[in-house]
């Protein structure tokens, strides 16, 4: 199935527009906090409240209302959208909302008509300060939409602009130079602070598309694992009965039970097979103990094997007898093997160390995985699926402890695993 790349841009564009018109409506607050604001200041630029205007009170009266009007219907505006956001595209949307923050932009630029009173310093200073104010506002409550700040930005900049022309003055004639030149300032940055949060939303959409697809890879591997580990069982249970009677009836051609063999030979072939069969039972045994431990299906019963080792005994035989057959398997004629138990502050540990072929180093890290073998011409020789060491780390992690091992090329190996002792509270089923 093909991907139309231009599509997928699309609508990835279209989400990302989506997050930025969210982001702008904001909560309910946002369309009448200004309302107390407006309030005090009517009543200052009548004359109410200190001395810093006279405006006729049918002014303010007329200004407020505007002002109520704009917030009950951006709000109406707003519950409309929160239940319908797929009515509109984005754009769309975003073109709405434009709209609505071009008209608040308006109402505040009206102080700069209605409540200007030319030659009074503190009146003009504190309409300059109130719409510069609400310009920064705005800049911070609309900036992850360049079109709709802008449209706000616009609206302010250029109704106050005109007023500071028409009127005559020191601060108006300031104002007009200064006060678009902030505009234009404010706009410059807008078009980088909404490319900054378009480029956030992308990133963070990525991740989230990179988080669900490492969750189905964990998931799909997960359940590849489980019916890896499920077919293995299986498979182990059924080659299990051939090798029973295999095994069976080879010892029974081995020893003659049944009468003296024609041939000397047969005895010697039968023994053969006895013997293939037992290295395959082996191998079988080791698959089905993996599967179970990787499936939690593997039951421990921890006692004490001796005063040291607190541990599921079949489980402790099995881990030594691994340890001893890759120490014997790898080490020549005329090596040691050295065995130890010895106490530890939380258990006990079991060393066996021999003088054998060693391991390279790199090749360490991958040793206790499931069939990794060194590949070396020696071990080849010697045979080997590459289970023991696994086995041997699943069980003892079975009992809540570990295995590591240490080797030198050429010098030697040593395995040890650590047992936690009876007070560790293991787990007596995985």
């Amino acid at each position: 199935m093909s991907v139309d790349h231009g599509e997928a841009d699309a609508e990835t564009d279209e989400r990302i527009r989506r997050e930025v018109v969210r982001a702008i409506v904001g909560g309910w607050t946002r369309y009448f906090d200004g309302l107390g604001f407006a309030l005090l200041l009517s009543a200052v630029f009548c004359g109410f409240l200190f001395s810093v205007g006279s405006t006729p009170l049918a002014f303010a009266v007329a200004w407020m209302a505007i002002f109520i009007v704009w917030s009950c219907a951006s709000y109406a505006l707003r519950s409309y959208y929160l239940q319908n956001p797929n009515r509109y595209r984005a754009r769309r949307w975003e073109q709405i909302w434009g709209v609505a923050w071009f008209f608040q932009g308006l109402i505040w630029s009206l102080l700069a008509w209605w409540f200007f009173e030319p030659g009074h310093s503190a009146n003009n200073a504190l309409i300059c300060i109130v719409i510069l104010g609400v310009l920064v506002a705005n800049f911070y409550q609309l900036g992850p939409s360049f079109a709709v700040l802008s449209s706000s930005l616009v609206s302010i900049g250029s109704v106050t602009w005109a007023s500071f022309l028409w009127h005559d003055g020191e601060i108006p004639a300031v104002l007009s130079v200064v006060f678009p030149l902030f505009v234009v300032f404010l706009l410059s940055q807008a078009w980088g602070a909404a490319r900054q949060y378009a480029d956030a939303i992308r990133l963070r959409f990525a991740n989230e598309t990179l988080a669900q697809d490492l969750d189905k890879a964990r998931i799909a591997a997960e359940k590849a694992n489980h019916a890896k580990s499920e077919f293995l069982a299986n498979m182990s249970h059924e080659l299990r009965t051939p090798l029973n009677a295999i095994l069976g009836f080879s010892e029974i051609v081995e020893r003659a039970l049944y009468g003296a063999h024609t041939a000397p030979k047969y005895g010697e072939y039968a023994g053969y097979i006895r013997s293939a069969g037992l290295h395959l039972l082996n191998i079988v045994n080791d698959v089905l103990d993996i599967s179970k431990i990787e499936a939690g299906q593997m039951q421990v019963r921890p006692e004490w094997v001796d005063t040291r080792v607190f541990a599921d005994r079949r489980a402790a035989h099995q881990i030594l007898l691994n340890l001893l057959s890759n120490a014997l398997k790898f080490t020549p004629p005329g090596g040691s093997i050295f065995v130890s138990i010895d106490a530890t502050e939380t258990g006990a540990q079991l060393t066996v160390r021999d003088t054998g072929c060693g391991i390279a180093a790199d090749l360490l890290p991958g040793l206790f995985q499931p069939f990794v073998q060194t590949d070396n011409t020696f071990e080849r020789a010697k045979g080997g699926t590459g289970l023991g060491l696994a086995l041997v780390r699943s069980l003892a992690r079975l009992h809540g402890g570990d295995a590591r091992i240490e080797s030198v090329l050429g010098a030697g190996t040593t395995v040890t695993v650590v047992f936690p002792g009876a007070q560790s509270g293991v787990q007596i089923a995985a």
